[in-house]
């Protein structure tokens, strides 16, 4: 599963098949998946597809880097020049 447009762009048609949708329809599903296979077989492939997807090299799910960013400013500290310190001391 390549990305069309970048990382963020392939988890769309991942979740769209993953709810009963088609590649390409954008939207309400007409089918409900939980009545045609039920509650556990939906969430497994809610579950199977985006993991499958991280698999693909280069591949990251939306907000992982964000999340990245904040441990590491928690676990590290922030880096700030002494004209933006004064500011904020201000």
């Amino acid at each position: 599963m390549n990305p069309w447009n970048g990382a963020s762009s392939s988890i769309l048609p991942g979740s769209e098949e993953a709810i009963g949708g088609r590649h390409g329809f954008r939207g309400a599903s007409p089918i409900d998946p939980v009545a045609l296979a039920g509650a556990d077989v939906c969430n497994e492939r809610i579950e199977t597809l985006p993991t499958a997807m991280l698999d693909d090299a280069g591949m990251r799910l939306p907000g992982t880097r964000r999340i990245d960013l904040t441990q590491g400013a928690e676990r590290d500290g922030l880096e700030i020049s002494e004209t933006v310190l004064k500011q904020l001391s201000a």
